[in-house]
């Protein structure tokens, strides 16, 4: 195949609760950009025992999405 241009960044949060001022966070959403130069960028974060995965890129995403699925759906049932 050819060859790709992936960034990968993992950004664990806190495990607690977090506010600002008075209103508690309810989510955290892994949100990142990409270049020309990375055709793929792929984010993960956490918050309060949640884990949010993000994907940008250059071409259209959609089997990745569904690959990505897949193997999480299969991951599950391998934790069960």
């Amino acid at each position: 195949g050819r060859a790709h241009s992936i960034y990968l960044a993992n950004v664990p949060g806190p495990e607690q609760p977090r506010y600002f001022g008075s209103a508690r966070v309810r989510r955290v959403y892994a949100v990142t950009a990409t270049t020309d130069a990375q055709e793929v960028t792929v984010s993960i974060t956490s918050y309060a025992g949640r884990v949010t995965l993000g994907a940008v890129a250059t071409a259209p995403l959609a089997g990745w999405a569904r690959a990505v699925a897949t193997e999480l759906e299969l991951l599950e049932a391998e934790t069960r």
